[in-house]
């Protein structure tokens, strides 16, 4: 079972937009890291190249890669902004039911 957190609706824009720039910074990283994968040798002697593999191994190679932890990251963000706009979006109907139902009383 998942844990829950109450938070106010009024609340919940500000908390997306706050996720959404972590998401932002969790794409750059995960370029980042990427990208640490696939340098060019500095040179192309032995010591280069074992440089350049125990580099690129920790960064991209692998569920426990630098890049699978990112990946897991943006997922994670992006399913929290998911549900957080759905849990407004069922809220803010609910609400508008409630007047309805108000209104006509």
């Amino acid at each position: 079972m998942a844990d829950r957190v109450m938070i106010k609706p009024d609340q919940v824009p500000g908390l997306i937009s706050k996720l959404e720039a972590e998401l932002e910074q969790a794409r750059e990283l995960r370029e980042y890291t990427s990208a640490i994968g696939t340098q060019d040798l500095p040179a192309s002697d032995p010591a280069s190249k074992e440089l350049a593999r125990r580099l690129d191994l920790p960064a991209t190679g692998g569920s426990t890669s630098l890049v699978a932890a990112a990946e897991k990251l943006i997922a994670s963000l992006e399913a929290m902004i998911t549900n957080l706009k759905q849990g407004l979006a069922d809220f803010e109907q609910q609400e508008r039911a409630n007047h309805g139902t108000m209104k006509r009383s």
